[in-house]
């Protein structure tokens, strides 16, 4: 611990030792239980429809140790088309991530499919994407903040607008606090920017345009060559032009919708991904219906990026996120209750040649009391409070219960939202916030 800017060596040692033991719970976690032992994948097939192609499926996945979940399998009335989304899991040190591509891929030659993706989203990269807008910010920041929760399964390496935002708006600083470029290119009616667009999105999978109200020329989507997904109010084409909402509130529509739908060079007209309706009534107001408008735009947006990627398993990352985290928080638990009454001797130790106690010891031994608390170690807890309890160590039963409150679960909680490794992120997070490094 650092006091008047020197290192006691007794407490260097008492947090190296911490440090190990940390080091040693989060490893035991993921030696012992980690995702490898059950990873999970998703394949998706699209292929001419013929006589054994579940059992097919099932077979590849089952002779390598596989398990399946789930299968959804579709075959339209009137077409011979067959599609099938499983959901599996398997064990990555029997069946290797390079392996599942080469054993899908026969399956694929072998039934001459039209697709087949298989993807394993413990290992896989998120899809990168790049986000178009305008002047409405609703789709936009409702797509900023799904991504900052891990909501959605792509990661966003820019955002293009044809409007200037000034550098203290909400959105602004939100992209520059998670490095976020924001491009600013205004358009006018003879240059729409396009060869700057795609060069700034190059080496995206695909284009999201969250209200932006630009029309992409087929000579950008021929040089694109990827698929853009757009997102529009459901009042077209009866009410264009310039506020259809205020046209269909005069109107008196009483249904009102959104649609996502791929960008084609003939206007609005590709093919429908997601599409949502809400009813509307005369006790609306205009203020009520726009905002009910908007609202559609931005579910319907949102999913129709979950529909797009095949592979979207939002909810298994974070399952696997948080059982990562518990089974690391449960092995440093049990090691900090075994060597707990050690810690607090060296503890104890190192306070007597401290100079000042109650701005170093006292807040330590505070956490160590709280951990006993936590691990429900009685012993432990009261050891430790006899320390913070000591002459010369100024702590009041009010701050020891004021400390005792704090979250432990909101680094955590931001770990999986963040989705980052968790491993090695509560390491830190733990050793920073319970000793204060």
């Amino acid at each position: 611990m650092v006091v008047g800017g020197a290192l006691s060596s007794s407490s260097s040692s008492f947090v190296g030792i911490v440090r190990g033991f940390l080091s040693r719970a989060l490893h035991s976690s993921k030696a012992s239980a980690g995702p490898a032992a059950a990873v999970h994948g998703i394949h998706v097939f699209h292929c001419p429809d013929v006589v054994g192609i579940v059992a097919k499926l099932s077979e590849c996945i089952a002779l390598r140790g596989g398990n399946i979940h789930s299968v959804d399998v579709f075959v339209p009335e009137n077409k011979k088309v067959f599609y099938s989304r499983c959901e599996f899991v398997f064990d990555p040190a029997s069946w290797p991530r390079d392996e599942i591509n080469n054993d899908f891929m026969k399956l694929s030659t072998l039934f001459n499919a039209e697709r087949s993706i298989v993807c394993v989203p413990y290992l896989d990269p998120k899809y990168r994407i790049a986000v178009l807008a305008s002047k409405q910010d609703h789709c936009l920041v409702d797509l900023l903040h799904r991504w900052q929760e891990g909501r959605l399964p792509v990661d966003i390496s820019c955002v293009i607008s044809n409007h200037v935002r000034s550098l203290n708006t909400h959105i602004i600083r939100f992209l520059e606090r998670h490095g976020i470029p924001y491009h600013y290119l205004p358009t006018t009616p003879g240059n729409q920017r396009e060869d700057e667009i795609l060069e700034l999105v190059a080496d995206t999978d695909f284009l999201v345009l969250a209200r932006y109200m630009q029309i992409l020329s087929g000579r950008f989507l021929e040089s694109y060559g990827k698929d853009i997904i757009n997102i529009h109010h459901g009042l077209l084409p009866s009410f264009k032009g310039g506020n259809p909402s205020k046209q269909a509130f005069d109107a008196g529509v009483k249904l009102i919708g959104a649609t996502s739908h791929f960008v084609t060079e003939e206007l609005d007209s590709g093919a429908i991904i997601e599409q949502m309706v809400e009813r509307v009534s005369h006790r609306d107001t205009l203020q009520s219906f726009v905002q009910k408008s908007e609202n559609l735009e931005k579910q319907c947006l949102a999913r129709a990026l979950k529909s797009y990627c095949p592979c979207n398993m939002n909810a298994m990352h974070h399952q696997l996120y948080s059982w990562e985290l518990s089974i690391a928080f449960r092995n440093f638990f049990a090691v900090i209750k075994v060597s707990m009454p050690k810690l607090l001797v060296m503890l104890m130790d190192g306070s007597k040649s401290v100079s000042s106690p109650e701005q170093s010891d006292s807040r330590t031994a505070l956490k160590c009391a709280i951990l006993g608390m936590r691990c429900n170690s009685k012993p432990v807890a009261a050891a430790a409070v006899r320390v913070v309890r000591s002459p010369g160590v100024l702590t009041s039963t009010a701050e020891l219960t004021a400390e005792a409150k704090c979250s432990w679960l909101a680094p955590a909680r931001f770990a999986i939202s963040m989705q980052c490794d968790a491993s090695s992120w509560v390491a830190e997070a733990m050793a920073a916030f319970i000793f204060e490094f």
